[in-house]
């Protein structure tokens, strides 16, 4: 039996954080960023007998175009236009490099803001950063009766 997983997730972990000091509660600036996928990982389960050796097939599966970036900064923006009608939203185009890198925040943790990101947040007087982010981990397929998946 064929099992596919990914190793590079799209689960979207985001980040609020405030950029503008003078900021006015009611005058919201978003800037949204996407850094989620260039390239997807294919691990794909081989059977091996007498050998502890990992035999798993690997496939990488360029994104062109930074699509799946796209995809995540469309929908961010639909959903904050919902969220907050007339506040001002830009869309970060997806970059050759990451700002972030490999983030795995958790609650409570800071993150720093490169220099360059931040002086253009500034200069936009943007009030709310939005990140999303690829997630590493094993996968774990949910099925109607349970779930599925190694990494």
């Amino acid at each position: 039996m064929l099992k596919s997983a990914c190793t590079h997730g799209f689960a979207v972990a985001c980040l609020w954080l405030a950029v503008a000091a003078n900021a006015q509660p009611t005058a919201r600036s978003y800037a949204v960023v996407s850094e989620v996928a260039r390239q997807v990982s294919v691990v794909s389960f081989q059977v091996s007998i007498g050998s502890l050796l990992n035999n798993n097939l690997r496939q990488r599966i360029d994104v062109p175009d930074g699509a799946l970036d796209k995809v995540f900064l469309i929908s961010a923006q639909k959903a904050l236009k919902l969220a907050t009608p007339g506040a001002e939203i830009w869309l970060l185009a997806p970059a050759d490099s990451d700002f972030f890198g490999l983030l795995q925040p958790t609650q409570g943790s800071k993150v720093t803001i490169p220099d360059d990101l931040l002086g253009a947040l500034r200069e936009r007087k943007s009030t709310h950063l939005l990140v999303f982010t690829r997630h590493r981990d094993d996968a774990d397929l949910r099925f109607l009766n349970g779930s599925d998946g190694s990494g």
